[in-house]
């Protein structure tokens, strides 16, 4: 499962990229850029979500399994929500993100350790160096590769 969320995952930013020729300010962001098909953004979180945990809950701590779920019900219900700019998508996206966002935190506190967090600030910061408007897409990124390499 883990193989096919990163086929997935490499297929869909690399379309985004070929197609818009740009790094998007965020993950959410492409469901604008995709205009008609913003579908595609809602399919890859939902797809993820499904693929992703079942293998966190089957590897992380009993008593974390609270964060895989709050991750990934995050990314879950910011798929489902993909015109984050406006009305009530607006509101329930950004609540989900951040507390997927918060969750991974802690998790990657409580579960891979003081270390993996520096590492992962110090890649989110030399990215951001690079690209700063583009550091949502790029926390984004690294905690699903984050999330992988935990897998693995």
């Amino acid at each position: 499962m883990i193989i096919v969320f990163l086929i997935i995952s490499f297929i869909y930013n690399l379309f985004i990229f070929i197609r818009y020729k740009t790094i998007p300010v965020s993950l959410s962001e492409t469901s604008y850029l995709l205009k008609d098909k913003k579908h595609l953004f809602t399919l890859y979180c939902v797809l993820s979500t499904f693929l992703i945990m079942p293998c966190l809950l089957s590897t992380i701590p009993e008593n974390l399994a609270i964060l895989a779920f709050l991750m990934c019900s995050g990314v879950m219900f910011s798929g489902l929500s993909p015109l984050f700019k406006q009305g009530l998508d607006k509101s329930i996206h950004y609540t989900a993100s951040i507390i997927a966002f918060i969750a991974f935190v802690v998790f990657l506190i409580l579960e891979m350790g003081w270390i993996m967090v520096m590492i992962f600030m110090t890649l989110l910061l030399i990215l951001i160096l690079w690209k700063p408007k583009c550091y949502v897409y790029f926390a984004e990124i690294l905690s699903f590769l984050f999330i992988i390499i935990y897998l693995i």
